[in-house]
């Protein structure tokens, strides 16, 4: 049985028996944190007319657009899942599933013939309930 005086279990947690009462950080923990790798940086080659078109047409900066449709593109061809895109784009699941729809990237990553057999198992199960 351990009690206060004793040693904790392993460095940075202290247990009175089941129930934990307090959690510390190991060292190291908070630089981990802080030394995120750092973004990269690309230079795309555009025309001024088309840096112009694509600011009369609203929608936020052109950096940003541009990274939006890199995410949409990794998600549409499953290099990245939605929640990830979702997370990397700083938005909401739902408002990043509205740009991939806006983007006719598909939500459920099925084929029609795997959709209509995973409909019917479904209306099996709900016939024989």
């Amino acid at each position: 049985m351990r009690t206060s005086d004793t040693p904790p279990l392993w460095p940075g947690f202290r247990s009175n028996r089941h129930f934990c009462w307090r959690i510390w950080p190991r060292p190291g923990y908070i630089q981990l944190m802080v030394n995120r790798p750092a973004s990269l940086t690309v230079e795309v080659d555009i025309s001024e007319s088309l840096v112009r078109a694509a600011e009369a047409g609203g929608g936020g900066a052109l950096a940003e657009r541009l990274r939006l449709l890199l995410l949409v593109d990794l998600v549409r061809t499953r290099q990245i899942g939605p929640n990830r895109g979702a997370r990397e784009a700083g938005m909401g699941l739902l408002d990043f599933y509205k740009v991939l729809k806006k983007h006719r990237v598909p939500a459920i990553d099925m084929e029609p013939d795997e959709f209509d057999e995973e409909m019917a198992t479904i209306q099996r199960i709900l016939a024989a309930s």
